[in-house]
């Protein structure tokens, strides 16, 4: 092996340490979870979510009154894959689920968040019961979050 090859070996050695010595941190800081860089906290995510089933527009689809819609069952993707069950107010349960075996009682949230910044995003929310959605922004100013709907639709 000649000089420059040694040189080149030694130098993408150490390029892979550094790359590892800084994941390892960014783990140990709770910055990355299962690859993907984590920009929320549990607790934030919950608040968006709560914000947007807050909203007039959804909550006259959900119809808390009923019995058999509680608690409510949210579908799991990528935004709120990592919740799996927490309190509104009131005692209104959300649970997190996969979309069997109740399928029909599930309901759809799929947020979209504009980068780590997470100033502005989206959200689509799909009720097979009522077929209906409704689709808005989410603007984050001030410490609080504003909810917009944009369309509101009933099939």
């Amino acid at each position: 092996m000649n000089v420059k090859s040694s040189l080149y070996l030694l130098l993408f050695s150490l390029s892979l340490m550094a790359c590892r010595e800084k994941s390892s941190n960014d783990l140990k800081n709770g910055a990355i979870s299962n690859g993907k860089k984590e920009c929320l906290t549990k607790e934030k995510k919950e608040a968006v979510v709560s914000e947007i089933l807050y909203t007039d527009n959804i909550q006259r689809y959900l119809h808390l009154e009923l019995a058999e819609r509680l608690p409510i069952r949210l579908v799991k993707n990528g935004f709120i894959s990592d919740l799996s069950t927490f309190n509104l107010s009131q005692g209104v349960k959300v649970e997190i689920v996969d979309s069997i075996p109740k399928k029909e009682t599930n309901l759809i949230l799929s947020i979209k968040l504009d980068s780590c910044e997470w100033k502005k995003g989206s959200f689509y929310f799909y009720s097979p019961i009522e077929n209906s959605e409704v689709n808005g922004e989410i603007i984050y100013k001030d410490t609080s979050f504003t909810i917009k709907v944009i369309k509101d639709i009933e099939f």
